[in-house]
This record gives C-alpha cells, structure tokens and sequence, in this order.
C-alpha cells in the first residue's frame, strides 16, 4: 500500500468525507444525478427567467459589453 492511499482517508478531501456542498464525489455518483429527471419549470418560472434574459439584454444595449462598470 502506498503512502498515498494510507493518508487518503484522513485527509478533508477524501471521499469517506463525501464530496464538496452541492457536489456529486465519483463517476457514478455524476451518473447517477445526470440521469435523474429533474422537474419541469413552472410557467411562472418561465416567464421570470425569459424577463431576466431580456432585461439583460436591454443592459448589454444601454450600457455596452462593460456593463456601464
């Protein structure tokens, strides 16, 4: 057994830890919430993200590329 693998569990970034907040740890663990359906946005959900699409862009026109910063 390597050094390596001696330390790995006592490390924070090890995987008996699990992985990071809001993060998935192995491959299958990225597969698996991959293939999860997730749920459909609302209609209210829809309409709020197109707004805020254009509300960005009337920014980006206003202001330019920079963001008037």
């Amino acid at each position: 057994m390597s050094r390596t693998s001696d330390l790995y569990g006592l490390m924070p970034n090890g995987r008996p830890f699990g992985p990071p907040p809001g993060g998935v740890g192995t491959h299958a663990e990225q597969v698996a919430k991959a293939n999860t359906p997730r749920p459909k946005p609302t209609a209210e959900q829809l309409m709020l993200s197109d707004l805020c699409r254009r509300v960005a862009a009337l920014e980006r026109y206003i202001y330019g590329p920079g963001g008037g910063r």
